[in-house]
């Protein structure tokens, strides 16, 4: 809904979740336009988290997904890696 009705701030969601949804590096930049799209259809404060691994390709793409969310305007509010 938040695609269908445009407006200048950004309006909708309050929180997106993407769970295990980008598996590959090539995935955040095949998807860049839709992820930039979500990131700028929260409502102000919204929080779109990304849930996954620590390991293997992960911490590229979730670099690639800060660079994408701070490009619209969103702040990263925590990197985090697993305990240990």
């Amino acid at each position: 809904m938040a695609y269908q009705e445009p407006t200048e701030a950004p309006s909708a969601y309050d929180l997106i979740v993407m769970c295990y949804f980008l598996t590959d590096t090539t995935m955040t930049e095949d998807l860049r336009a839709e992820l930039s799209g979500l990131a700028r259809s929260l409502t102000v404060g919204g929080v779109l988290l990304v849930l996954g691994a620590a390991g293997g390709a992960y911490p590229a793409i979730y670099a690639a997904v800060n660079e994408l969310v701070t490009g619209a305007g969103l702040q990263p509010i925590l990197s985090a890696s697993p305990p240990g």
